[in-house]
């Protein structure tokens, strides 16, 4: 495979060799090669090789540099025995630069990425160490308080210039008269389980439950969710905001009649007629409605409004407007009224 490059530019080639011997290699030697090439690929211009140390059955790393003299357009690597012998390579790099760094699979091809992570962070937090101490602790006790389970390791990283690095994880488990405690500490971050009469307290940075959950009363600070759905789908709560099916939350009075808690938008502006002039007709019982250019009603006829509201044993109706065919009064609604809409009309 051609690599583009340019002239001047730091290329490092690296590989794991082994040889298992059947078919020894001679003295002359196995090599790892870097070779330039021009732009058209059909000329090589110079190699930069490093000799193989290769040792039966143990894998060992080769690197090779070389810089790109003028004219290079393009670089490869190979490796390869000089006469006879059988050689085996295993995780080849060619980068840019001076220096070899270590092969690592893709993320995508870890099947722990978390546990990659941890194994980097651990190489950089003990590169400069040269000695490890590791503590185990395996105990089951019993005390006059109950019984105590403890798996621990503590694993020390030492160098004479530096300070200690310590690495600690242990888990415990104790059983008691009135409660249950299981503990994991890692890192200095401590996920416990503590179970006492009539409470369980769960300390943990993330809880992951996987199965249908059923909860008598829930209080939280937060609930983070793609969806909720209640009874059903009557009320959901999604991205797009909060649907309620019209009807299905009902207030209850004390006489216990049921009204809609959740009203429909009523297009007309003023449903009370409060904005209608009661006019003085000389009537005891009516005032004369009377609406104009401008108002939210307009009056065809002789419409009236009741004075005395107390007349309805069933509920004081204010503003109560008295009509029939020939007296009425009419709104225009001009806003919110989009075509393919169904409307309904109630009084």
């Amino acid at each position: 495979q051609f690599i583009e490059c340019q002239a001047n530019e730091d290329f490092v080639a690296s590989g794991y060799f082994n040889t298992d011997g059947k078919t020894p290699i001679d003295s002359g030697g196995a090599f790892i090669e870097i070779e330039w090439w021009t732009a058209d690929k059909k000329t090589r211009i110079k190699t930069a090789r490093t000799n193989i140390k290769v040792v039966n059955h143990t894998w060992i790393r080769a690197v090779c540099t070389d810089k790109a003299p003028a004219n290079a357009a393009f670089v490869r690597w190979r490796y390869y025995v000089t006469r006879n012998g059988r050689l085996w390579c295993a995780a080849p790099m060619l980068q840019r630069g001076t220096i070899a760094t270590e092969f690592w699979l893709h993320p995508k091809d870890q099947t722990d990425v978390d546990k990659m992570l941890e194994d980097i962070a651990n190489r950089v937090a003990t590169e400069k160490y040269n000695q490890k101490v590791t503590e185990l602790e395996r105990s089951i006790s019993a005390t006059e308080k109950g019984v105590s389970i403890i798996s621990g390791k503590q694993e020390t990283f030492i160098n004479e210039t530096y300070n200690a690095y310590v690495k600690k994880t242990e888990s415990k488990l104790e059983v008691l008269d009135e409660g249950i405690l299981a503990q994991i500490l890692k890192d200095g971050i401590v996920t416990a389980i503590n179970m006492s009469p009539g409470k369980i307290t769960i300390n943990a940075a993330k809880l992951d439950i996987n199965a249908d959950t059923m909860v008598k009363w829930l209080t939280a600070k937060g609930i983070d969710t793609n969806l909720i759905r209640i009874n059903g789908d009557k009320i959901t709560i999604d991205k797009d905001g909060v649907t309620v099916k019209m009807l299905d939350f009902l207030f209850q009075d004390e006489w216990g009649t049921k009204t809609t808690a959740v009203s429909r938008r009523n297009l007309i502006a003023d449903p009370d007629f409060s904005s209608v002039t009661k006019k003085n007709i000389g009537h005891n019982d009516y005032y004369g409605f009377e609406g104009g250019y401008g108002l939210t009603w307009r009056s065809w006829g002789n419409v009236v409004i009741e004075k005395n509201t107390h007349i309805f044993d069933y509920e004081q109706m204010v503003n109560a407007a008295r009509v029939d065919m020939y007296n009425y009064p009419e709104a225009i609604v001009n806003n919110g009224i989009h075509p393919g809409n169904e409307y309904t009309a109630s009084a």
